[in-house]
């Protein structure tokens, strides 16, 4: 601070502020690489080339990158210490095939998992405002007095009350009785649903109607031997594509082929491992093959749906058969088409058959039954693709065992015997029973009893033509396909 005096002998204090000005220095480090003389073509700074901005970012896009990688590209491997790598089981080096759980994530990598839209700041809540309340109308009419009470009521003014009920306490959420109550009320809903129709609402489209409901109860009375049915899907359309629906698929055989032991015993050891570690292991697929036969005609296929029609009065008429086998007895033909195996294969329990997938049919004729959809559980789904390397290896003749596959099947259809009638019984009794626990026990778990190779549908009897008699005028290529 400073003071000045002025002329006059006037002497007074002027206050002035000391600015400095202070420099920080922001030296740039040394470039790591050593400098890299260009070869720049002098055409003069007239031209503005040189003094451009882009000139410098164009200069360095047009050097290529000299990368010099080694045999690990940067990430050497230690081998030692992953488990069963120098046995041929790189398991331990590559990603799962099952996505982990978010749960198993260490929480700052659960947190990079986040949808985009959480990202950013955080969007702050409407915050009540305390000023604002509700407006309130009083009207100026009085309230209609009340009639004049008796002679008794005038001698106590004072009213009775009576004690307000107490709600009975809501049961814990795993208790039997919390259960039961919500069950009970699922049925009270819906039979006022029932009642009116305008009730119920479509979760999404809020437009739509109800037009008709169904009761939909378990069908207990169409369980197979096994405890449910399959669902199979092919990759592929098992016959040449053409613009007219090929209704002779709605019906078909398929035979299981028996695995070898060699095969048995690279599944039980994958699955083990599974069950071990499935963290680190994928669930293996079943190694099974099956052998697909289709009818000769659209006629045997429609009779063949005849003989299971239930609604058919002479579904057991001998006359709906369309061959005779060796014996001359009646039967239905079916040609071999092609030999299938398992891509995708899901087994599941008699606990969980009714949570992945249902077979649903809806019954409207009161007469029959009552009218109500019936479900039944899928306790095995496969997706079969066609068999290809072990069919290259069949028709060049380079197999070791020829497998003998059947050109044709005769088909018998009979009732079930009285031994799969007490089986299916069980089931329909209880749905979550196994009627096999001695089979279990010496089987793999999920397994039944195997048939007797050759049973056709409905425990028929089929009678084989052998390989050789196959007709001469099919020409089929190397994967088993048709050709056109």
């Amino acid at each position: 601070m400073a003071s000045s005096s002025r002329s006059g002998g006037d002497h007074r204090p002027v206050h002035q502020d000391y600015i400095a000005r202070i420099r920080y220095s922001n030296a740039l480090p040394p470039p790591p690489n050593p400098p890299k003389f260009l070869d720049i073509p002098n055409i003069g700074l007239a031209s503005g080339q040189y003094t451009a901005h882009a000139f410098g970012s164009r200069l360095a896009r047009e050097q290529p990158l000299n990368i010099e990688a080694d045999a690990e590209l940067g990430m050497p491997l230690d081998l030692i210490g992953m488990p069963g790598v120098f046995d041929g089981n790189e398991s331990s080096i590559q990603a799962p095939s099952q996505t982990p759980s978010i749960n198993l994530l260490h929480p700052h990598d659960r947190a990079l998992l986040r949808p985009l839209q959480t990202l950013g700041k955080p969007k702050p809540a409407d915050a009540a405002v305390s000023f604002l309340r509700r407006t309130e109308y009083i009207s100026s009419a009085t309230s209609k007095s009340k009639p004049e009470a008796g002679p008794l009521r005038a001698l106590n003014p004072t009213p009775l009350k009576r004690p307000t009920k107490r709600p009975s306490p809501e049961p814990d959420r795993d208790s039997p009785a919390y259960v039961k109550r919500k069950i009970d009320q699922s049925f009270s809903v819906a039979a006022a649903s029932l009642k009116d129709k305008t009730r119920v609402k479509h979760p999404t489209k809020r437009n739509l109607k109800l037009v008709d409901s169904y009761p939909m109860v378990p069908d207990l009375d169409s369980f197979p031997d096994y405890g449910g049915y399959f669902t199979i899907k092919f990759t592929n359309n098992p016959v040449p594509a053409s613009g007219v629906y090929d209704k002779r698929l709605l019906n078909a055989i398929i035979n299981p082929i028996a695995a070898s032991e060699e095969e048995d015993a690279a599944y039980k050891v994958a699955k083990q491992a599974y069950e071990r570690d499935p963290a680190n292991n994928s669930k293996p697929t079943n190694p099974q093959r099956y052998n697909y036969f289709l009818s000769d005609s659209l006629e045997t296929a429609e009779k063949f749906n005849q003989r299971f029609d239930v609604l058919n009065p002479d579904n057991n008429d001998d006359a709906l058969y369309t061959s005779h086998n060796s014996e001359g007895n009646g039967c239905f033909q079916f040609r071999f088409v092609r030999t299938y195996e398992t891509k995708e294969d899901l087994e599941l329990d008699n606990t969980t058959k009714y949570d992945e997938e249902l077979l649903i049919s809806f019954n409207n004729d009161d007469t029959v039954d009552q009218k109500a959809v019936f479900y039944t559980p899928v306790i095995h789904r496969v997706v079969m693709k066609p068999q290809r390397s072990r069919t290259i290896h069949r028709n060049a003749g380079l197999e070791d065992e020829q497998e003998e596959i059947p050109d044709r099947l005769a088909i018998t259809v009979n009732d079930f015997d009285e031994e799969t009638r007490n089986i299916i019984e069980k089931w329909s009794t209880n749905p979550y029973k196994d009627p096999f626990p001695n089979e279990n026990d010496e089987n793999e778990a999920g397994e039944k009893p195997q048939q007797e190779e050759g049973d056709a549908v409905n425990g028929g009897e089929n009678d084989v033509v052998p390989t050789g008699e196959r007709d001469s005028d099919e020409d089929q290529d190397a994967e088993g396909d048709e050709e056109d």
